[in-house]
């Protein structure tokens, strides 16, 4: 009888240190899930900040789309100046060679 008292004593201990260990195994359970349900609420909380920074500098990026399209455009007109300013050059410097040449012809008359 005392032997069975004895079994029944040590089968409660074992019983509850696998429930104390249970029970702490949970505890550190929910302590990770409060800190990652933390960190979801930080992370949520910063993506949302960024969210509302990109949305205040989408003028801005508007603003430079525009501009570089108006550069762009700028740079094709440049270009067509440039040509038209050596065309230009190269006709006068033809005229004149052509002009020179007159005036020798009209020297030697």
């Amino acid at each position: 009888d005392r032997m069975r008292l004895v079994d029944v004593k040590k089968k409660s201990i074992d019983e509850r240190s696998e429930l104390l260990e249970q029970i702490r195994l949970l505890k550190q359970e929910v302590a990770d899930r409060n800190r990652l349900s933390e960190e979801l609420d930080r992370v949520s909380h910063k993506k949302e900040a960024l969210e509302n920074q990109l949305e205040q500098q989408r003028p801005i990026l508007l603003d430079h789309e525009r501009l570089v399209v108006e550069i762009e455009e700028f740079k094709g007109f440049s270009e067509q100046w440039e040509n038209r300013f050596h065309e230009q050059v190269r006709e006068n410097a033809k005229l004149s060679n052509e002009n020179e040449g007159l005036t020798q012809r009209l020297k030697l008359f």
